[in-house]
């Protein structure tokens, strides 16, 4: 299972490093300023980037899934007031699975989807 932590300051640049056009795929803003290097640690930090900064295989694994997805389902969940947001990409045959899941401060990228926790 490949897990990826993203803050939420780093999402708008993620594009950047992206092996697809982002576009509608993509449910994030697009910035098109040059990451610094605080942000980029912490996208190494995350599992978005491998040390040489460049795309970690985890997360190529993902977002290929992404890119390629042919079905995509939002679920929204409030268990004990909080309040759990994925949204789950599926590819062709439903063989592979990413999900993305909203924290308080940031996204958790999975793949294969947790469908027993969803």
């Amino acid at each position: 299972m490949a897990e990826i932590k993203l803050h939420q300051d780093t999402i708008d640049l993620l594009h950047q490093w992206l092996p697809f056009e982002a576009g509608i795929l993509f449910p994030f803003n697009q910035n098109e300023t040059a990451a610094s290097g605080r942000i980029e640690a912490m996208l190494t930090r995350g599992g978005f980037l491998n040390s040489e900064g460049k795309l970690s295989e985890a997360a190529r694994e993902i977002f290929s899934i992404v890119s390629e997805s042919v079905a995509t389902s939002r679920l929204q969940f409030l268990v004990e007031g909080d309040l759990l947001e994925y949204q789950v990409f599926f590819t062709n045959e439903y063989t592979q699975s990413a999900s993305m899941k909203r924290s308080e401060n940031g996204f958790a990228f999975d793949s294969p989807a947790p469908t027993p926790e969803i």
